[in-house]
């Protein structure tokens, strides 16, 4: 008779033979047919340097028809050619498929290379996967892997402009069964845009860049160069001028949203890289805060600094209450709220809260604070000048938009946008969204709440109103200050 000691020896050993013939298998298996490579959204993690002094370039790639079969291309490289000399744009070879390219537009890479006329760019496809209709993957035949597109027109590139190429790939000529017989990419210079309506426009200061985007198909359809760190986005849509903060050096940038030129720059003498810029309902006053801690105010029409003040202790936002002729500051170092006079810029009352403020908004003679720390909404009666109650909200509110009786209120440490309605003590919805979360801006007419974000690629993430789940994120390649949608 065995002993249990040497049944349980067999036993495990009887496992063991097992567990390791099944390892193999499964390496066997999985060796037969290719592994779809990583989804198009991570693709870029990196960039290539800029060149000092040069011009921007920025590509996106779209379906000429989303009607393909399933197949993810590798591209391993994206050049563009200027005297003979190829330009690289991609710093690592990214991944795209077909499926997700069906659901609209994606971000390809950005670059600030060298001025010049270019005059052509080349394309190089390392492999290609498909999926058969059982939802098999299989290795395709590249038959010829390299394409290069000459421009109609030189692709001009300077330093005070912005260059955006549209890619668009044929799936239809381009897939011969699971052969990949042609690369038929072509490129576009520059998408039409809809003259001034249903716009949002998108300031990133580390490309120098504002990206336009179309709010009815949710694309990037063109941008506008603005050197000095472009932030602070103000839409003027009834005079069709757009302003924007630029921090070095200080400026604020007047644009003709019908021509996308320069009517004006306004130098913010005395200000120390100011980064957030409101303004008046009547657009003739613009008010600033800088790094020093001092809110400015500068009048449009004259371009002068007409008053200047240091309010509490690293203010970080602010907005106009415009029935009272006051302007209310966030200053998150003292964890205090000033209200303060929106000519003088004196302090007339000072509210203390529970944490470091953040985002402001009135709603219904209410002032909702996000409270960062404390994880907390406060909201302030205006007409009582008093703590109503405060609302306990997910990690790190930071921006608020409202649209109706919905507020939404960006959670930047979770990577999610908090619901709630006017009146209720509670969050009602919490729409994940899965980076960071920053500021807001509203499409009405569509209904769509756009959500700048951070993460690896950073860009915008559109939120549906109605449903209020996410429907698309447009990848910028940086993340965005400011957003503004211009109806």
């Amino acid at each position: 008779m065995k002993s249990l000691g040497g049944k349980i020896i067999v036993k495990i050993y009887k496992l063991t033979v097992v567990g390791v013939i099944s390892f193999c298998l499964c390496l066997l298996l999985s060796a037969c047919q290719p592994a779809l490579p990583r989804a198009v959204d991570d693709h870029n993690t990196q960039s290539l340097p800029d060149f000092p002094d040069g011009g921007r370039v920025s590509m996106f790639l779209s379906l000429v028809e989303v009607d393909i079969p399933l197949v993810i291309l590798q591209v391993a490289s994206i050049e563009i050619l200027s005297d003979e000399i190829w330009i690289p744009l991609l710093a690592t070879p990214v991944y795209f498929d077909s499926k997700k390219l069906a659901k609209g537009q994606i971000f390809l890479a950005s670059r600030s290379i060298a001025p010049g006329a270019y005059s052509r760019m080349r394309i190089t496809v390392n492999s290609a996967v498909k999926k058969d209709p059982a939802g098999r993957s299989v290795k395709m035949e590249v038959s010829n892997p390299l394409k290069e597109i000459i421009f109609k027109e030189p692709l001009v590139v300077t330093k005070e402009n912005t260059k955006t190429i549209f890619l668009e790939f044929d799936g239809i000529t381009s897939i011969d069964g699971n052969r990949l017989t042609d690369l038929d990419f072509t490129a576009k210079m520059e998408q039409s845009v809809p003259v001034t309506a249903n716009l949002a426009y998108v300031s990133c200061p580390a490309q120098d860049t504002i990206y336009i985007i179309r709010t009815d198909k949710n694309w990037v359809t063109g941008a506008i160069a603005v050197s000095g760190g472009p932030t602070s986005l103000v839409a003027d849509s009834d005079a069709k001028k757009l302003y924007v903060l630029t921090s070095k050096p200080a400026f604020i940038i007047t644009i003709d949203l019908t021509t996308r030129n320069v009517l004006d720059e306004i130098r913010v003498p005395f200000a120390s890289e100011p980064f957030y810029m409101t303004m008046s309902e009547d657009f003739k006053s613009a008010y600033l805060i800088d790094n020093s801690g001092s809110i400015i105010r500068i009048n449009i029409d004259s371009g002068n600094m007409e008053s200047r003040a240091r309010i509490g202790q690293r203010p970080t936002y602010l907005i106009p209450l415009n029935a009272y002729d006051q302007l209310a500051v966030s200053s998150t170092l003292d964890q205090n709220l000033y209200l303060i006079n929106a000519t003088s810029l004196a302090i007339e009352n000072t509210i203390r809260l529970g944490g470091p403020p953040q985002g402001l908004l009135v709603f219904d003679n209410l002032l909702y604070i996000a409270e960062s720390i404390s994880n907390n909404v406060s909201v302030y009666d205006l007409s009582n000048h008093q703590v109503l109650q405060r609302i306990s909200v997910s990690a790190d509110p930071y921006r608020f938009a409202s649209v109706g009786q919905s507020l939404y209120v960006t959670n930047q440490e979770r990577g999610e946008v908090s619901m709630l309605h006017g009146g209720q003590l509670y969050i009602s919805k919490i729409i994940p969204v899965g980076d960071s979360v920053h500021e807001m801006a509203v499409a009405e007419m569509q209904r769509l709440l756009y959500v700048s974000t951070g993460g690896a690629l950073g860009g915008v993430t559109v939120i549906d109103l109605t449903s209020n789940t996410v429907i698309s994120k447009i990848g910028l390649g940086a993340r965005p200050q400011g957003v503004v949608v211009v109806q």
